[in-house]
């Protein structure tokens, strides 16, 4: 093993950083035209399962650099260790999605694809319809694939939190430097495993259970039918209990969708660009990792609800009553839609992500001074976010031209030919408008190179090894 080193920018700041994101920008973009693009990829129309693989990928990256401390590979050197642990990632990510997952439908069926077609199949046999077959049977495959999919994805994004939360909150507490690996990875894999399965049961669950496969089993049924078929499979009517305390759409995953990903970004943004701070303050655990992950979701709440107050700003007053005046939702349009704002809260936390992970991980925090008071914390504090708005600005004019995805900030659809474009003979065009309509998607495929770069490859070869004084040099 090394001896005691630390890695510098090759080529200094800030041409080290200018040089990384120009790299991680094109390798997304090209690797995106090949693969992901909508119109022309090898994984066209990638709505599902594409994006539940993708955000496997991240979570399980979580496991392999943040809780294992990438063993069993931690020696290898740094190009054979990033290709090493890219392989085990894209093994573990398949085996999660299409065995371990859909193995659990057993006792959650929104998690197989198999077993909501099992029991949909079910309600046609038990009240004798004949059985779909042909476009209609390969349309309600797909539908239970997407809810699937759906359910990992925001298994995934429950995960962004809970796993790496205990090494950065409580700093492995009370295990941190006292067990070695593998032994340390598992222990604190169980742990986040164990409030990942409380989290996603208590917020996740009641969507799918409620709303989301009721959905499914009543789609293509005459209300008779459906009254009927009720009883005939495993499917719940209860209330989503948070929906009381909750705005109306409280009952769209969305909302808690939005809630998520700024809690993400609370996480990481205190973790990175912060430094830690205000956490800091705390000096003893378990009281830090307490005080930060209270403090972490409160930011995130003060953050989604400033972000609904500025596109209200933008759209007009926030609907949150539109339920009960309908008229107002119809001439608002899609602007009226609660759903739609939630999405769009979400897409705008998404933005913040690549100002901050570039501005930490390959320009070094500079201004970079130790603790919080000092004008580099501020700087890195506001910039974050003036970015962040002037990448969303710029991304929604850019992204149909180089990436197929539709900006989610216009209210205006696409015409007609542009969806055309993207929807095969046979394919309906709402279709290809879902597809489109998800201009975060790419975000996240720029941060998989960044972040798998800083993680498996310890940011090589941008980054070089300097030996500390004192030390030998070490092969």
């Amino acid at each position: 093993m090394a001896g005691a080193h630390k890695i510098v920018p090759r080529w200094g700041q800030p041409l080290t950083g200018i040089i990384s994101l120009v790299v991680f920008t094109l390798i997304a973009w090209v690797t995106w035209y090949i693969i992901g693009d909508p119109a022309k990829g090898m994984l066209r129309l990638y709505e599902q399962p594409f994006t539940a693989f993708l955000a496997c990928m991240i979570v399980v990256g979580v496991w392999q650099h943040i809780i294992f401390g990438d063993y069993p590979f931690q020696n290898l050197s740094p190009l054979p260790r990033g290709l090493a642990m890219l392989a085990t990632n894209l093994f573990i990510s398949w085996f999660l999605i299409y065995v371990f997952f859909e193995s659990l439908g057993v006792i959650l069926p929104f998690l197989s694809t198999e077993m909501l077609m099992e029991q949909k199949l079910a309600i046609y046999q038990a009240l004798n319809l004949p059985a779909p077959t042909g476009v209609e049977l390969e349309h309600l495959h797909h539908t239970a694939m997407d809810i699937k999919m759906a359910a990992i994805t925001f298994w995934v994004v429950t995960g962004f939190v809970t796993y790496p939360f205990w090494s950065i909150m409580f700093q492995k507490w009370p295990f941190g430097g006292k067990l070695a690996q593998p032994g340390a990875g598992v222990v604190e894999w169980c742990i986040t495993s164990l409030i990942t399965i409380l989290v996603y049961g208590i917020l996740v669950v009641p969507h799918f259970a409620n709303v989301t496969v009721p959905a499914f089993m009543k789609s293509g049924l005459t209300p008779d039918q459906a009254a009927k078929a009720v009883g005939l499979v495993n499917w719940g009517y209860a209330p989503i209990w948070y929906a009381k305390f909750a705005p109306i759409g409280a009952k769209n995953y969305l909302y808690i969708f939005a809630m998520y990903e700024w809690t993400v970004i609370a996480l990481f943004l205190a973790a990175n660009t912060w430094q830690g701070w205000p956490w800091n303050y705390v000096k003893t655990q378990p009281l830090r990792g307490i005080v930060g992950t209270i403090g972490m979701i409160i930011l995130a709440y003060i953050f989604t609800k400033i972000t609904y107050y500025i596109i209200g700003m933008w759209w007009g007053p926030i609907p949150w009553d539109t339920a009960l005046d309908p008229a107002l939702a119809k001439e608002m349009g899609v602007k009226g839609s609660w759903g739609f704002r939630c999405y769009h809260n979400a897409s705008i936390a998404a933005a913040t992500i690549m100002p901050f992970l570039a501005w930490h991980h390959y320009f070094d925090d500079w201004p970079n001074q130790p603790g919080m008071w000092n004008a580099g914390w501020w700087i890195r504090f506001f910039g974050v976010f003036a970015l962040a708005g002037l990448w969303m600005f710029v991304w929604y004019k850019i992204c149909w031209p180089l990436t197929g995805t539709w900006p989610g900030l216009s209210t205006a659809g696409p015409t007609a030919w542009q969806m055309h474009e993207l929807a095969a003979h046979g394919e309906p065009l709402n279709t290809a408008f879902q597809v489109m309509n998800k201009p975060p998607i790419w975000i996240f495929w720029w941060i998989i190179p960044l972040l798998f770069n800083e993680w498996f490859m310890h940011k090589w070869p941008f980054y070089v090894e300097e030996h500390e004084a004192g030390e030998g040099h070490h092969h």
